[in-house]
């Protein structure tokens, strides 16, 4: 009777554990790994802005920017949010003269698949108040964020010139 209980424990302990195995969900799969769709997706939304600002397009450009936008011009306060975006853009690209053009030279996207980055290079022209133009050098930092359909915005756009700072003013002698 022992040996018959002592089976019919092991049974029993072994069924639960074969059951418990079976309830136990499996572990996720890792998604798909679409790291270089991804950042070659960011490039092109990336040069596509470019000919949108080269084509001081406005509306066109603004497409590419999420709503909570943060732009980061240099030698100026932050900008955030797209109204305040297109503003400062509109103003820019009504400067006299004014003209930019921008390369990706590379992107790069989470293994997450929903966020990115690309950096790259421009060129920018303009007329400044004093009447001197200005030809301008730099780089550019961007942060991309993957939307609900499947398209690439813009969250952050950060640029600084490749241009020495000017010489300080020297002091009168008093």
């Amino acid at each position: 009777m022992r040996k018959t209980a002592k089976r019919m424990t092991s049974v029993v302990v072994a069924a639960g554990f074969l059951t418990a195995a079976a309830c136990t969900p499996a572990p996720p799969h890792a998604p798909p790994d679409t790291r270089e769709q991804d950042a070659a997706a960011i490039k092109k939304a990336d040069t596509e802005a470019g000919g949108a600002a080269t084509a001081r397009n406005v509306d066109a450009l603004m497409a590419f920017y999420t709503d909570d936008v943060t732009f980061m011009p240099p030698n100026a306060a932050m900008v955030t949010g797209r109204d305040n975006v297109r503003k400062y853009l509109t103003d820019m690209m009504n400067m006299p003269d004014f003209s930019i053009a921008w390369t990706p030279t590379r992107a790069e996207a989470a293994r997450s698949g929903d966020v990115g980055y690309s950096i790259g290079t421009y060129h920018a022209m303009f007329t400044a108040p004093d009447g001197n133009m200005v030809m301008e050098d730099g780089k550019y930092t961007t942060v991309w964020k993957k939307q609900a359909d499947g398209s690439w915005k813009l969250a952050v756009d950060m640029f600084n010139s490749n241009m020495p700072l000017p010489a300080p003013a020297a002091k009168k002698k008093e």
